[in-house]
């Protein structure tokens, strides 16, 4: 089954080939929200299927007309659709360059139910490898991913080794080890996430090298890159020098998106 542009409406569902594996189903969710769930299966026979009743291996913010190769069939007609709330707690570029990286690292946010990138509800500012290891474990980067071949590999990765993660993550802290087989992600509140914060070190020039103005990067936002990793890459070659001679655009080929 040949899978089209008009086949990409919210609540959709469809099945993913894992090559050596089976298959196992995606669904798009609103505001470009895709759920992967954990439920292989050896056939690509979904019939009554009830995704409200499966776990959810990751939800990632697609640019789902970029995926159509990574879909096998549309069972959207047969299987029902998972109507449980999306987690609206996610991950995405700190406002502080890291003093070990000289890069950005990763900050917890709230989003609102419809995704605003001028969010400014930050519930966490900068996490720390060791304090936060279970929220990086735990949270997934919410920048616009349009690679099938990455998300693919993420997918086969978890089904070789029992490992679920974005190994993207260890760029911007290298320090930051995968986490162990067959991980259970934690879930926390706005509450808790905040308390967590209370704990953290203090924001040293020893632990945060540079504090950008908010504004600075807030409106931008390219329409896909390759990576989120190349967006972190350039802010932080923007911050060190004051300017910028590179465009995302012009460091990788223009058809490798993720």
């Amino acid at each position: 089954m040949v899978i089209k542009k008009k086949d990409l409406t919210v609540d959709s569902v469809f099945s993913v080939e894992v090559p050596g594996y089976g298959y196992i189903l995606a669904q798009l969710r609103d505001d470009h929200c895709m759920d992967f769930f954990d439920n292989l299966k050896d056939v690509d026979d979904w019939y009554g299927e009830d995704l409200n009743e499966r776990e959810i291996l990751f939800t990632i913010v697609v640019a789902s007309h970029r995926l159509l190769k990574l879909f096998k069939s549309n069972v959207t007609s047969v299987v029902k659709v998972n109507t449980r709330p999306r987690c609206l707690i996610a991950l995405r570029f700190s406002e502080e360059l890291r003093a070990t990286t000289k890069m950005p690292g990763l900050s917890l946010v709230k989003h609102d139910p419809v995704y605003n990138p001028n969010n400014k509800n930050v519930l966490i500012p900068l996490l720390d490898p060791v304090l936060h290891k279970e929220i990086l474990y735990s949270y997934e980067y919410w920048g616009m991913h349009g690679n099938p071949k990455e998300i693919l590999e993420r997918i086969t990765c978890y089904y070789e080794t029992g490992v679920n993660f974005d190994k993207s993550k260890m760029i911007l802290y290298p320090e930051l080890a995968p986490p162990p087989k067959e991980y259970r992600k934690v879930s926390y509140s706005p509450k808790e996430a905040a308390i967590k914060w209370s704990a953290a070190p203090d924001m040293t020039p020893q632990t945060v090298l540079y504090r950008r103005p908010v504004a600075q990067f807030s409106n931008f936002q390219p329409k896909i890159v390759s990576s989120w990793l190349i967006l972190a890459l350039f802010q932080a070659n923007f911050l060190i020098s004051g300017r910028s001679r590179l465009c995302p655009y012009q460091l990788v080929n223009s058809n490798q998106v993720r």
